[in-house]
């Protein structure tokens, strides 16, 4: 929780280079391993793709130039156990829009 927002924060990750065409998996899942505490079912996961900036691709909803390229998806973490252990959480691909 941030305190002052008194919400859940977030995470960002970026990866720059050149990485497979992503359509040949498109049936599979995005695989994390992840603890939260407690059980929290609002977040969201977000890949962008062919994006100006990763970090811009979001902003505004993709109405700002440049900030194509942005999905979405929900995700569900369950509560951690009681001895802290990460979970798999899957999300499959065909649910990002």
């Amino acid at each position: 929780i941030v305190p002052s927002l008194k919400a859940p924060g977030f995470i960002e990750a970026h990866a720059d280079g050149k990485f497979a065409d992503l359509s040949a998996a498109a049936e599979g899942d995005l695989v994390l391993r992840v603890r939260s505490s407690p059980e929290y079912k609002g977040w969201k996961v977000s890949l962008a793709s062919g994006a100006h900036s990763a970090s811009y691709s979001c902003a505004a909803g993709g109405d700002l130039p440049f900030s194509r390229g942005c999905y979405k998806a929900p995700l569900s973490l369950p509560s951690a156990s009681s001895t802290g252990d990460f979970a798999e959480v899957r999300v499959p691909f065909t649910s990002f829009t």
